[in-house]
């Protein structure tokens, strides 16, 4: 998700996931700045979601991955 996010959004913009599951794409969106919303019916993957939201685990947490990605204010200067 760290990608699709990074690839289609700005910071601030609003990411949706109608089928949150787990909501690791809340917990991405969350990372990278954007606001979020996410829908589930499953209550036990609510109090989930809930959990990641509030505190971070290590195996959620994007900071790997930081070197791999380059951002550009401008990306006229290509």
């Amino acid at each position: 998700m760290l990608r699709i996010i990074l690839s289609s959004t700005n910071i601030g913009d609003l990411v949706f996931d109608p089928f949150a599951g787990t909501g690791t794409t809340l917990v991405v969106a969350k990372q990278l700045s954007r606001r979020y919303i996410g829908i589930e019916i499953d209550s036990k993957n609510i109090g989930e979601i809930n959990k990641r939201l509030i505190k971070l685990r290590n195996s959620d947490s994007i900071e790997k991955y930081h070197k791999d990605y380059i951002f550009t204010e401008n990306l006229d200067t290509f």
